[in-house]
């Protein structure tokens, strides 16, 4: 018996077998390779369907969102039996060449493969081979969010309708690459939150109307621009909406994150005040250097919106890794008059990436996976870029190198950025919010700043003075400095920073003797480091800095009781004691 399908380009070859009464359930089809083994069984009916969402995407020039509708199958995962619903994937129809077509995989009930619930399988060349694995990979060491990402041997096999036997066909090897819900945000280590994106529907649509307007004049698509150009066009969206909508406090975090992404779009605020700007000052200088800038189009872009820290994360993906760039691709939204703060930490990542030991470790590291996908590829594909190439990964860094060189000019020297806290001023001490404490201003001076008298008024309560609201533009390093001296009654000075309630760092400074008594913290501020520095006259500057894992904080200070755990300082007592401070 023959069963004949007819394919866009070569045509496969497929095996048919007639059911016997004796045979199984299941018909497999020969492995070739030692990689994990996924084969998609579908019904005739269900092949038909997305053979023919296939052939019309292959008419259009572009996989629409038509003809990603889903049908039933039957996954074997290494021989282990998954109920799935799968789709066709991509959006151009490289996708679709061939046999080799790329799905969209849901896997029904609880089951999950490596992890997954939800992922794609598509053609190797879609994502640049092995160099999309290495990028996701040295993502991920670099503390970004990235994607479970691999390769798989596939196969499909077709029920006749008539129920008279199998057609099969191994369909070689795929890419495997995870896709956005919860437990991608549960593998990178995150509290579990919503990921945003910028919809790609009214893209999509504008170039279905180009292709067919390039058709009747003879040109290509992207030889004439769209009546409807610029950002605006793009809502912003949020993976499993309905789970989302359903969900109060998921709910809050997309109404948040998508309003500040939204006014970020519409200048309102910088890239420091929305972005986790570390993040994504690493994450575009690696987009960089692997060439994956086809990550940063506007409708590839994903967030993750931390809860914590109330800042949206870089996501990797869909970079097309492994092309040499001819100049520097930014950040699509960067504005290079407002965003000093982010362009400062690109100079740190830029530095990181662009040594030559930065990328001999990564070839190092990778070095036995990357030998051993390269000979399986090569048995199956005809190219160049199989593996990663170090001559390409060079270039783009010396691309790197001049581009940092110029941000230096702009924005600053390495001595003036690298390892460097904001320093916070105390405000007007006017608007000091004092409890229990006097702030009595003396006719001394040192060095030009007023000398005050710092007291406590009662003995029979907690003591302390609020000095700052800050607001943190970023995950950055802060340092609070306080220049203090000792009196007759007290020689113990405190400094607090703390955010909610009760995560604190609080320090203890003897300003007689020239140290420090103690430090502790709780919860949010778990980086802190404090210091003491000897000045003239007797004075000292103390100083406690902290990477604070929260948006906002206040700074605190008083007189500590010795009898006190440094934690507790400003509790009651027994005496009125005092310091000196110059402000």
């Amino acid at each position: 018996m023959v069963f004949i399908l007819i394919f866009y380009g070569n045509p496969p070859v497929y095996e048919t077998t007639k059911i016997d009464k004796d045979e199984k359930e299941y018909f497999s089809v020969s492995q070739k390779t030692t990689l994990n083994f996924i084969e998609i069984n579908l019904s005739e009916k269900n092949y038909n369907k997305l053979k023919k969402y296939r052939d019309r995407a292959l008419s259009i020039g572009v996989i629409s969102a038509k003809e990603k509708k889903y049908v039933s199958a039957t996954l074997r995962y290494n021989g282990k039996k998954y109920k799935a619903d799968i789709r066709l994937k991509g959006d151009w129809i490289d996708h679709l060449i061939g046999d080799k077509w790329s799905f969209r995989i849901k896997l029904k009930g609880d089951k999950t493969i490596q992890g997954m619930k939800k992922f794609s399988i598509h053609h190797p060349i879609t994502r640049g081979f092995i160099n999309e694995w290495v990028y996701q990979k040295t993502n991920k060491k670099e503390g970004l969010i990235g994607l479970r990402y691999g390769f798989v041997e596939g196969a499909m096999i077709i029920k006749k309708e008539d129920k008279s036997g199998y057609i099969s066909q191994n369909l070689g090897i795929y890419a495997i690459e995870e896709t956005f819900d919860k437990r991608l945000i549960e593998n990178n280590g995150r509290k579990e939150s919503v990921i945003l994106k910028f919809s790609e529907e009214n893209w999509w649509s504008d170039i279905k109307k180009r292709i067919a307007v390039g058709k009747k004049s003879g040109l290509r698509w992207d030889k004439f621009k769209s009546e409807k150009e610029g950002i605006w066009k793009y809502p912003i969206r949020v993976f499993s909406e309905s789970k989302v909508l359903e969900d109060s406090l998921l709910y809050n975090y997309f109404d948040f994150s998508k309003n500040i992404l939204e006014e970020f779009r519409k200048n309102n605020y910088s890239i420091s005040q929305v972005f986790n700007t570390k993040q994504l000052a690493m994450h575009n200088a690696l987009s960089n250097l692997f060439g994956a800038f086809h990550g940063g189009y506007i409708i590839n872009l994903r967030f993750y919106y931390n809860p914590i820290t109330s800042k949206l994360e870089p996501i990797s993906f869909d970079g097309n890794s492994g092309q040499e760039i001819d100049k520097y691709h930014h950040f699509l939204f960067a504005n290079k008059k407002r965003d000093t703060l982010y362009f400062q930490e690109l100079i740190k990542a830029l530095e990181k990436v662009s040594k030559k030991g930065y990328l001999n470790n990564i070839i190092r590291s990778n070095q036995k996976e990357t030998n051993y996908f390269n000979i399986l590829l090569k048995k199956e594909f005809d190219s160049k870029n199989l593996n990663i190439s170090k001559n390409i990964l060079a270039k783009n860094q010396e691309i790197i190198r001049k581009e940092t060189e110029k941000l230096k000019s702009l924005y600053a020297t390495p001595s003036t950025i690298i390892n460097e806290s904001i320093k916070i001023k105390p405000s007007n001490y006017s608007k000091w919010k004092l409890s229990n404490l006097d702030l009595l201003p003396l006719t001394k001076t040192y060095k030009g700043d007023t000398i005050f008298n710092l007291k406590r008024i009662d003995t029979s309560y907690i003591s302390y003075g609020i000095t700052k609201y800050v607001n943190t533009d970023f995950i950055e390093d802060y340092s609070a400095s306080f220049i203090v001296k000792a009196s007759k009654t007290s020689h113990l000075f405190a400094i607090r920073i703390q955010g909610e309630y009760p995560s604190r760092i609080d320090a203890v400074f003897d300003v007689l003797n020239g140290n420090v008594k103690g430090i502790e913290n709780t919860d949010d501020f778990n980086n802190g480091h404090a210091s003491i520095k000897k000045l003239s006259e007797g004075w000292y500057q103390c100083s406690l800095k902290v990477k604070p894992k929260t948006n906002h904080f206040k700074v605190i200070i008083g007189i500590a009781n010795p009898n006190s755990a440094i934690l507790n300082w400003e509790s009651k007592s027994e005496i009125n004691n005092s310091v000196f401070i110059a402000l």
